[in-house]
Order: C-alpha cells, then structure tokens, then sequence
C-alpha cells in the first residue's frame, strides 16, 4: 500500500511541475487586432489625433545579433553566468513594432511563411497615414508586413554563407535614401553580415572582427 501511495505521489508531482512549466515558460499570449485610429483621440477638428509629430524622419538602422559583449568590453566570467531571450526573428520584430512582449511559444512563428503581424503597429499606422515607409536588408520584413512598403530593396536572410552583399548591397541604399529629396518616412535598413558570420564562424573568430569593423565603417 506504502509503494502505491509513493508512485501516486510522485505522478501527481510530476503532473503539478509540468502544469506549472508549461503555464510559466511556455507562456501564452492574446493578440488584439484591433487597430488605433484618429477618431479614438477624440481630437478636435484641425488638431493632430494624438500627439505632434517631432521629427519628420525615422531612420531605424538594425544589425542582427549585434551582442552588447561587441560593443562593450566584460567580464568574461560573468558573461558565462549571465542570462538572456534567445532571440527569434519574427517575434523580436513583432514585439519592435508592436510594443508587445515576445514568448517562447512565438518561436514557432520563425518556421511559418504564412507568419504576418495582425496587432496594431507603428508601420501600419504609418501606412494608413500615408507615409511612405521603405525597407532595406532582411526579406523577413515583407512576409510578417506585406503591402505595408512603399520600396523595398529586400534579399534572402538565410544564407549564412553570404556574409556580404547583402550588407554591402543597403549600405549604399541606405545613404542614397537618406540624402534623396522625396526620401521616405520610415527607413528601416537591417543588417545580416554579423549574424551570419555568428552562424558560420562564431562569435570569437577572426572574421567576426572584421565583419563588426566592416559595419562600424558602413
């Protein structure tokens, strides 16, 4: 009877700890699809609906698996005891453009090609204002915001191999487009050279240091 007791136990433990895991680090999330409009402001007529526009270009300029540890020397010992979210391409975008918090269970979202962002987000907002938002580097951007771009100079993400033309192919893009006179809105210009050389070679291998000073210079 005792050993009866101890395996019902112990199953119920087992039961319990996988309840709780599952509710804690397979977190889960509702999206909302609602999107903000002007009318929610409830602004008056010849006034902006929310607040007033401060500056009239957004540059946002994105080099992948850019690690703080590049940028800032540490300590080598507590960076092994140090912890941080692996990063997920499509749900980091998401929680970029949406101000929403990425969860575990958004990886899967990386293997999905039908994978696009139905929360309200400050590109589709853009859009419906009519600004012209462009896009430079990382073809992920289409999939999860499709007919949001008014131009696109978009390549493959995939290609670990290709260490450099996409980087080479938008440094250039991307300063035409800054110094263009009917320049768009929003530049988002995203950078694949680092994270690939990190696929291929890691992050402590010669050609990782000249890949960070090849940006650095771009």
């Amino acid at each position: 009877m005792g050993s009866v007791l101890r395996i019902v136990l112990v199953s119920a433990n087992i039961l319990l700890a996988l309840f709780i895991f599952q509710n804690g680090f397979l977190l889960k999330r509702q999206e909302i699809s609602s999107k903000s409009s002007c009318s929610d402001a409830h602004a008056q007529p010849g006034q902006p609906c929310w607040m007033t526009q401060q500056y009239k270009r957004i540059i946002l300029i994105l080099v992948d698996a850019l690690r703080y540890d590049f940028l800032i020397p540490i300590d080598e010992q507590k960076s092994k005891n140090s912890n941080s979210p692996e990063w997920f391409y499509k749900g980091q975008m998401k929680a970029l453009t949406t101000g929403t918090l990425p969860t575990f269970i958004d990886a899967g979202d990386n293997f999905s090609p039908d994978a696009t962002v139905n929360e309200d987000n400050f590109i589709y907002q853009a859009a419906q204002l009519g600004k012209n938002v462009t896009l430079l580097g990382d073809d992920t951007w289409l999939s999860l915001f499709p007919n949001q771009f008014s131009k696109s100079a978009a390549y493959d993400s995939f290609d670990i191999n290709d260490l450099n033309s996409v980087d080479d192919k938008i440094a250039p893009k991307l300063e035409e487009e800054i110094k263009s006179s009917d320049s768009s809105s929003i530049i988002i210009a995203h950078f694949l050279g680092v994270d690939h050389c990190g696929h291929k070679f890691g992050p402590s291998h010669p050609v990782m240091a000249d890949t960070l000073r090849k940006v650095r210079t771009s």
